[in-house]
């Protein structure tokens, strides 16, 4: 009887199998996962790839593909810092230390998810940031017809109470009108 753990390997055909007691993966499935994850951890730019993940991966070394995974996107985000790029030989540095096993965490790291939720929430604040200032473009606009269409009767009623009574077109007077435009056109809508 095999454990969860203990993964054994045979040939099956022309592909081979790695199977434990819940599933059977094909090399063919792996190296599409591990294609993926070179791709989205950036290793592509250290020459590793595919094949290069599926070899170490076959060392029997780790004992769930997640935990592989997991230490697969430690040095990719490791690969990324200051200090790693004094590596001469990036690619073998990389299988080296998957070699090893688990590769902890570096120092500052943020895991692939989380600076995609973090690029998400940047660009939602950036789009509010657009609608902000395109509803106070619009409001302003508004104003602006509002003030150059307004009749001495409007604008009066816009700054009654004010010294602008008199002078009812200038600065000061606008100034006080878009205050009272605003207030009133948040009341009617």
């Amino acid at each position: 009887q095999k454990t969860a753990y203990e993964i054994g390997v045979r040939l099956v055909g022309s592909e081979m199998c790695i199977r434990d007691r819940y599933t059977t993966t094909t090399d063919k499935d792996l190296a599409q996962r591990f294609q993926l994850a070179c791709e989205r951890f950036g290793l592509h730019d250290a020459g590793v790839g595919a094949n290069d993940i599926l070899q170490v991966w076959r060392k029997g070394i780790f004992q769930t593909e997640e935990d592989f995974l997991t230490s697969l996107e430690h040095i990719a985000f490791y690969l990324g810092t200051a200090e790693a790029k004094t590596l001469k030989h990036p690619k073998a540095w990389v299988t080296s230390q998957l070699s090893k096993g688990f590769y902890p965490a570096p120092v500052g790291f943020v895991s692939w998810e989380e600076r995609q939720q973090e690029a998400q929430l940047k660009a939602k604040r950036e789009r509010l940031a657009r609608l902000e200032e395109l509803k106070r473009q619009e409001s302003d606009a508004d104003f602006e017809l509002w003030f150059a269409e307004a009749s001495e009767t409007e604008l009066r009623a816009a700054v009654s109470g004010t010294p602008f009574i008199e002078r009812l077109r200038s600065p000061g007077a606008k100034a006080v009108a878009k205050e009272w435009f605003s207030t009133n056109r948040q009341e009617r809508a």
